[in-house]
Formats: C-alpha cells, structure tokens, sequence
C-alpha cells in the first residue's frame, strides 16, 4: 500500500503527519479548488473561463504533495460527476464536467502530480523552483485543455490553442509569481515561528 505521507512539503511542517491529517488536507483542497471555481470571468472570445483555480490547485500541490493534491483533483472531478454544485456557476453533473473545459479538468489531475512531484523531491523554499513547477503544471493543463476543446468544439488545434491558451498566459505568469513569492514567504515564516516555540 502507497503512504499519503510524505515528509518534505510545507504542510507537513505545520501538522502532524498522520493518516486522518491527510484526510484533511485533501479535503481541504477540494473545498478550496470548489470555491475558487465559483470566481469566473468569461470572455467573449473564448469558451473557457477565467478562474482562480489553476493558482489554487498547483499551489495546493506545491504544499500538500504529488499523492495528496492528485487525490483531491480525482475527488473533486468525481463529486462534480456526481451532480454537487461545485463547478463555476455552481454547475455539477456529466453535462458540466464534459464540454469546452473537460481536458483542462483532467489536466489537473496530472498537473498537481507533477508540481507535487517536484515538491516532493526538490524544494518549494526558493522562487525559481516554484515559478518553473507552476509553469511545468500550467503547460500540462493547456496540454490537456487544449486537446479537450479541440475535440468538443470540433475545431483545429491552432484555433484551440488561440482561444483556449493565448488569453491565459499572461494571467498564468502572473500566478506563478505570485505562488514563487508565497511559498518561501510561508517557509521562512515556518521556520521562524518553529525557532520562537
């Protein structure tokens, strides 16, 4: 049986590494990822929306762990399948998980494996491994997104990438420093209150 706990990421260093924290990290994770799903802009060009999720998700995995953070986007995926209201628009149900955006929502899946991988195994102290690990998340969920809205849409992959990618970036770049500046902020703040005890 594979552990849930992994001993190298910031939350481990605020709770108690045990099966029932896990629990509730992953749980938490799925609570933030349905919020921050409810916070859409939509643009006129594009059938995607703008949302705060993708920061919250490889951020969350950039905390919790590859294993943890994969687990919560599995669950989060299949309770909106099973009808909760937990998509943008309060949206849950086959007919809100599959359409424009379904690629994007598999792609989180994998993007947290990879961003909580490379928690996991090197280091979210310093910005530039967080910048290059949210960069890495955010190119699989286009991968993903792209490709889903290419065939729901019916159309070709240039034109799924010109409405579905280019409107994102800049927004995405934003995110990912923002998500370099706050992880080692919340370690060094860790760390200093670990001194202070």
């Amino acid at each position: 049986m594979v552990s849930l706990i992994v001993p190298s990421v910031l939350v481990d260093h605020w709770f108690e590494k045990t099966k029932v924290a896990a629990v509730v990290e992953i749980s938490t994770l799925i609570g933030l990822t349905a919020i921050s799903a409810q916070i859409a802009i939509y643009l006129p060009f594009t059938p995607v929306p703008l949302t705060l999720q993708t920061f919250v998700i490889l951020l969350g995995a950039a905390t919790v762990g590859a294993q943890r953070a994969a687990i919560a986007q599995f669950f989060y995926l299949t309770l909106a399948l099973a009808g909760l209201p937990i998509m943008a628009d309060g949206q849950g149900g086959l007919s809100a998980v599959y359409g424009a955006t379904s690629g994007y929502l598999m792609g989180f899946i994998f993007a947290s494996l990879a961003v909580g991988y490379a928690a996991n195994k090197y280091s979210t102290h310093k910005f530039k491994h967080v910048f290059f690990s949210y960069v890495v998340g955010s190119t699989i969920i286009y991968f993903f997104g792209v490709i889903g809205l290419a065939l729901y849409a019916q159309i070709s992959i240039i034109t799924a990438l010109t409405i579905g990618v280019l409107p994102f970036i800049i927004g995405d770049i934003a995110k990912a420093i923002a998500a370099g500046l706050l992880l080692p902020s919340a370690w060094k703040l860790t760390e200093k209150l670990r001194k202070s005890n």
